[in-house]
């Protein structure tokens, strides 16, 4: 049985405020010209964040703006919080060595200030980018630093995503029972937040940990409290996902009717959101239904519809490859074009430095020239004094 991955829950959970985003975007143009100084790299850093998931390119734009501005007023925050932006790009787009870089950046500019909530950040971003690098060890220390660092700091939120981070990497690591233990944790933090929606990746995740424990009831249960809080809350687009691993669950039951419901369920929200990686895991799911109800045609059916759809993952997955490899070369002729700019600016001012020094010289030497020939002319008056004395 395949299990949701974390990935493609994260990607219909930024889906999900798309609009919010926009909206966010509009208000911070519209100040953007009334701003300055430290107000406007926050106005940069800000527009970086409501755009990052749907427009890339505009994000990273502003971002570099921030970091631009930052620099040229010391504004050691925005700094912080740009050097933190252009990692989380640099990591979307598969660069994580450079994303590492401005982290630890960030990080050092966060501890100078001694921002515990932003050295948290920090490191849980940098786990994010180990887990993405297959390197779970050092991703488990630092989510584990950043959850220290967070806990008593009352930013339920940001613990809730650390607490949940740690239970992945158990649960990718078949540690189910720690897994399970952070991700109960993350729970009791989302009660004591009272941020009902919070509590659905970690839901989603204790259902899918009893599976692996071969739980089924437990995780019949999870996964009921996961869909019912998609309709309290409204975020029904999370509503796909929950389908498919409940419609999983009942194929593991031997309940093909409800599998092949929840299943179908899943595909009318899935096609209406464009989700093709999860459209592509129902095919399989239902042809694997139908193959086990011994009904070959319907079970051949899907699985032409899988290999289709897995051919066209392959190659959005290739083109996305294309265009982080596009997107870490602009980067790079920024970060050089930046670093042009700033030795311009050191060539300028040791320009400037050198003339003040000649001028300087140059006075100096006249001050000691006037100060020569005053001496000769006072030499001079003595010697005729003298001469006139003694005649």
């Amino acid at each position: 049985m395949r299990l949701i991955s974390v990935f493609l829950l994260n990607i219909i959970l930024l889906q999900t405020f798309q609009g919010f985003c926009q909206s966010k975007t509009d208000s911070l143009l519209q100040v953007l010209d009334k701003v300055e100084g430290t107000d406007k790299v926050k106005a940069f850093n800000e527009l970086f964040r409501y755009n990052i998931n749907n427009n890339p390119e505009e994000a990273i734009a502003y971002v570099w703006k921030a970091h631009e501005l930052a620099v040229e007023i010391n504004d050691l925050k925005g700094l912080a919080a740009a050097n933190n932006n252009l990692g989380i790009a640099y990591k979307n787009h598969g660069v994580f060595d450079k994303a590492l870089d401005f982290q630890l950046k960030s990080l050092a500019l966060h501890d100078s200030l001694e921002n515990k909530v932003g050295i948290a950040s920090n490191f849980n971003n940098i786990g994010t980018i180990y887990v993405l690098k297959s390197d779970l060890v050092q991703a488990l220390e630092y989510f584990l630093s950043a959850l220290d660092l967070i806990s008593g700091l009352n930013n339920f939120q940001q613990e809730v995503l650390i607490l949940n981070n740690i239970g992945n990497v158990y649960f990718d690591t078949g540690e189910y029972d720690l897994a399970m233990e952070y991700f109960n944790k993350a729970l009791m933090k989302c009660d004591q937040s009272n941020k009902a929606a919070d509590k659905f990746e970690p839901l989603l995740s204790m259902g899918n940990a009893y599976v692996m424990k071969n739980d089924l009831i437990m995780a019949e249960k999870y996964f009921s409290d996961a869909l019912k809080l998609t309709e309290q809350t409204g975020f029904v687009d999370n509503k796909s996902f929950v389908l498919y691993s409940y419609g999983m669950l009942k194929f593991k039951q031997k309940d093909f009717v409800n599998a092949i419901s929840l299943l179908s369920e899943a595909m009318e929200i899935a096609e209406k959101d464009n989700l093709v990686i999860l459209r592509k895991d129902i095919y399989k799911g239902l042809s694997e239904i139908y193959n086990e109800q011994g009904e070959m045609k319907m079970a051949y059916a899907y699985l032409k519809e899988y290999n289709s759809i897995s051919e066209h993952v392959f190659s959005m997955e290739t083109g996305n490859k294309i265009a982080q490899l596009e997107m870490a070369t602009a980067f790079g002729e920024k970060e050089k074009e930046i670093e042009r700019l700033r030795f311009q600016s050191e060539i300028t001012k040791l320009k400037l430095e050198n003339s003040q020094v000649v001028i300087l010289v140059g006075l100096m030497g006249t001050l000691l020239l006037l100060g020569a020939v005053y001496t000769y002319i006072i030499i001079r008056r003595e010697k005729k004094l003298k001469n006139s004395i003694d005649q």
